[in-house]
């Protein structure tokens, strides 16, 4: 009938802790910062130099995808940080970086 899984106890423990921004920063930066901030900088050569998008609403039709996706690459790393948004956190983070 069934494979006869069962749940094996690592004695591990749930760990749920607060990332520093700094070091948030260093493990994300290669894979969201530095793409996000690319894929800005494209957007924007795009609104500059675009001959596809000649006004406001056409231009955020075709690129509110891609706008989506930099706030997502960019914003991600802290919304997914336990107590990322809690004031002390901000704080000491904010100590932190500016050592």
């Amino acid at each position: 009938m069934g494979g006869g899984g069962k749940y094996r106890a690592t004695r591990r423990g749930f760990v749920v802790h607060h990332e520093k921004f700094a070091e948030n920063y260093k493990m994300y930066s290669r894979s969201h910062f530095v793409k996000g901030v690319e894929l800005t900088i494209l957007l924007i050569a795009y609104e500059i130099y675009g001959a596809v998008a000649t006004d406001s609403t056409s231009y955020m039709l075709l690129t509110s995808s891609m706008w989506f996706l930099v706030v997502s690459w960019m914003f991600a790393p802290f919304l997914s940080n336990p107590s990322g948004f809690e004031w002390q956190k901000i704080v000491e983070d904010w100590e932190d970086w500016t050592k």
